[in-house]
C-alpha cells in the first residue's frame, strides 16, 4: 500500500466539537491531509472563527456551524446544512455528543461498508484540562501516572486521525485506538 492511501483529498469531513481542543486538533489534521472540514460547536462566532482559522491556515474549504448535539432537529440542520453546501460527509468524527446505548440503524454499518472505529485520548494539554495542570498536586499526579511523563499535545493525534479516516483503515472496523501516554498501561 502506497502512502497515498493516507490522502484525503475530495473527502468531507463533519467533526462535532470540532472548534477547539482535541476536536480542532483533529480537523486541521483532516484539513491538512487533503479533506475539507466542517466544525461544529454550541458558540457560532466561535464555530466560524475556527473553520476561518482552518482554511487560512491549510487553503481547504471549511464551514462553521452551531450545533448542539443533544437537539435531534439541529443534527438534522446540520446535516443538510454540510450536504447543501459539499454535495455528501464522508468522515464523521463524534468528538462531542451523548450516548445512547443502542444499535445504530436498530448500528450495525459493516454492510454498508462503512467503519466505525473510537479514538480514546487519554490526558491532553487542552483548554478542559488547563485548571488541573495549573494545580501542583493534580497535574503532578497525572504526570506520575503518564509511562511518557508529560501531557500529550493536541496535535500529536493528527497521524492517527488521519490514518482512521483514510483508506488506510479500509478493512479496520469496531477498534478502539488509544492514545494516552501510557497512561492505562502504568
Amino acid at each position: 500500500m502506497s502512502l497515498d492511501a493516507f490522502k484525503l483529498d475530495g473527502r468531507v469531513a463533519l467533526i462535532t466539537g470540532g472548534n477547539r481542543g482535541l476536536g480542532f486538533a483533529l480537523a486541521q489534521a483532516l484539513a491538512e491531509a487533503g479533506a475539507n472540514v466542517v466544525v461544529t460547536g454550541r458558540q457560532q462566532e466561535r464555530a466560524v472563527e475556527s473553520a476561518a482559522t482552518l482554511a487560512r491556515a491549510t487553503g481547504q474549504r471549511t464551514m462553521g456551524l452551531m450545533v448542539d448535539v443533544t437537539d435531534a432537529q439541529q443534527i438534522e440542520s446540520m446535516v443538510q446544512a454540510v450536504v447543501k453546501e459539499f454535495g455528501r460527509i464522508d468522515i464523521l468524527i463524534n468528538n462531542a455528543g451523548i450516548n445512547i446505548r443502542k444499535p445504530v440503524e436498530e448500528l450495525e454499518w459493516a454492510a454498508h461498508s462503512i467503519t466505525v472505529n473510537a479514538l480514546c485520548p487519554g490526558p491532553f494539554a487542552t483548554e478542559l484540562n488547563i485548571p488541573v495542570m495549573n494545580n501542583p498536586q493534580a497535574n503532578q499526579f497525572f504526570l506520575n501516572h503518564i509511562a511518557l511523563g508529560r501531557w500529550g499535545r493536541p496535535e500529536e493525534l493528527g497521524g492517527v486521525i488521519v490514518f482512521l479516516a483514510s483508506d488506510a483503515s479500509s478493512f479496520m472496523t469496531g477498534a478502539a485506538l488509544v492514545v494516552d501516554g501510557g497512561w492505562t498501561a502504568e
